[in-house]
């Protein structure tokens, strides 16, 4: 599957579950405010969700960059800018500061 035949069906088939998941996120976590990084992020569109409904910044990380591209202009329509950036790695090399983001587990556990 190619990466725009992947984002067809993100947008046109799971789209609606995006805002159910976020909504949900929010619930089980009890968290709306922080820095989220969303790792694996393809379009964007959980990210895009989840800051609809809370007052999180939000880092999605993809290594494609043709999924960063199309998440980028999707944070662009939704008008998220100032909240949301997204960052080309692989997830086995996050480069961001550890402590650079909040957790989403509103307990103290590791």
């Amino acid at each position: 599957m190619t990466v725009t035949e992947f984002d067809k069906v993100a947008r046109e088939v799971f789209a609606p579950a995006y805002v159910i998941l976020a909504e949900q996120i929010k619930e089980a976590t009890g968290i709306t405010r922080g820095v989220c990084l969303d790792a694996g992020a393809g379009g964007g569109y959980l990210s895009i969700a989840l800051a609809k409904i809370t007052d999180f910044d939000i880092i999605l990380l993809d290594k494609l960059e043709e999924m960063q591209n199309i998440a980028e202009q999707n944070i662009v329509e939704a008008s998220l800018e100032k909240r949301l950036r997204t960052i080309l790695a692989d997830i086995h090399e996050i480069p961001i500061d550890e402590c650079s983001s909040d957790r989403l587990r509103p307990d103290s556990e590791s």
